[in-house]
């Protein structure tokens, strides 16, 4: 198809080449019909490729420069819609057997179990190779696959079990399951504990002292800046600090029940009030106690104390009262009134449990004195995890590289 139509087009200007049997074709006549040139030969050709090209011709007027030197030729066949005798279709190619479906392993969940399945596929695939320095490509590419492997499956677990609320483990996750119901879940706070204070004398406690977990071969002190706390600090404990101003004081190191000469008394499980020995003025309402069993009711000895019967409460009332015949509980007895201090506490911080205040301890069928097996400390300060960090040094901001030039440094192009 050419568009305009060529001028001065005629059959001499059409060159008919190739043929295995028939060759010497030439053109007859040239005519241009809508945009397309019409070619009729004076004679059929082979089954072979032959080629129309247009060239220059004496008393001609076309100019086979003016074409395309791409598109001044095309190949053609006599035979593109004839049938044939003969089957001239291509083989297919051979087809290699499948090779045998990979052997799933879905336990396969890290870094070193994806590893091993790849190796021991590439042993299957290629069995010539044995490479196994880790500079060598293909067991870095192997590394980085059952790396990538390793954080998908990761993400796989963690898609899942953060699905439900019965197995989410991310307070973020709960906080939109619990979203669907319309329940809105607090923003939550960081650990806290109640800790007891032994003291000697009566002292204040000031906000931010710390406290550090259990460090093996170190005092129950430290002082500030020494260098017992530079190695306690190194060994990692668990820090916490006093949230505020506690006053201490020596009487409320221990603080005995008084249980009106019954030497088996029990406070009972959801008790909300209870009776302390002594005239105990320095405790207010407000102040939290701890009960907590400290001999075995049985055998009388610490080591068979079961360290979960604790409980904290806070005071709501605490009336100095006395015992007018307290002085014969007493050993030896004497006659007159003891004091006491009767405590309360609310209903919210009632006992979970019972606990046995003094218990007969007998040994080898023998009865021994009567002991105090549960007794409530006072001296309770609120503590919350973590170190305050104070003055530390950030450094300095380093200065910028990127920068604006000032207005006219910049010289005009001409």
């Amino acid at each position: 198809m050419l568009k305009p139509a060529p001028p001065g087009l005629t059959p001499a200007n059409i060159r008919i080449s190739g043929g295995d049997r028939i060759t010497a074709i030439k053109a007859d006549t040239v005519s241009y019909d809508s945009g397309v040139v019409v070619v009729h030969l004076d004679a059929y050709g082979d089954y072979s490729v032959y080629r129309l090209q247009s060239v220059g011709a004496q008393g001609s007027a076309f100019d086979p420069a003016s074409l395309d030197p791409q598109l001044s030729f095309a190949d053609f066949s006599f035979k593109v819609e004839c049938p044939t005798d003969f089957d001239c279709a291509s083989r297919p190619a051979p087809v290699c057997p499948p090779l045998p479906a990979p052997h799933i392993d879905y336990l396969t969940k890290d870094y070193l179990s994806f590893r091993q399945v790849m190796l021991g596929r590439l042993a299957t695939l290629a069995p010539q190779w044995h490479e196994q320095s880790a500079a060598d490509l293909g067991v870095a590419l192997v590394e980085l696959f059952a790396h990538v492997g390793d954080l998908l499956s990761y993400r796989q677990d963690a898609v899942a079990t953060e699905a439900y609320l019965g197995t989410a483990r991310r307070r973020v996750s709960v906080r939109r399951h619990a979203r669907l119901v319309d329940y809105f879940l607090h923003e939550g706070v960081n650990a806290g504990a109640f800790l007891h204070v032994e003291v000697d004398t009566d002292l204040t406690l000031k906000k931010g002292a710390q406290a550090f977990t259990a460090v093996p071969g170190q005092a129950a002190r430290i002082a500030p800046g020494s260098n017992a706390l530079t190695r306690a600090r190194s060994i990692g404990p668990e820090i916490f600090e006093t949230m505020h101003d506690a006053p201490l004081f020596a009487a409320h190191n221990v603080m005995n029940f008084h249980t009106f000469g019954d030497g088996r008394c029990r406070l009972p499980k959801g008790a909300t009030r209870a009776t302390l020995k002594g005239k105990l003025d320095k405790l207010q309402a407000g102040d939290i106690i701890v009960f907590e069993e400290v001999l075995g009711p049985r055998s009388g000895k610490p080591r068979d104390a079961d360290p979960a019967r604790r409980w904290a409460v806070r005071l709501t009332k605490v009336v100095l009262d006395q015992d007018p015949i307290g002085g014969s509980f007493q050993s030896p007895p004497v006659a007159g009134p003891t004091p006491i201090t009767r405590i309360e506490w609310p209903r919210g911080d009632a006992t979970p449990f019972a606990f046995q205040l003094p218990a007969e301890v007998t040994s080898d069928g023998v009865a021994r004195q009567i002991c105090d097996v549960t007794v409530a400390r006072g001296n309770i300060v609120r503590a919350d995890h973590g170190a305050s960090i104070i003055d530390e040094p950030l450094g300095q901001v380093p200065a910028p590289t990127l920068f604006r030039p000032p207005v006219g440094t910049i010289p005009a192009r001409g």
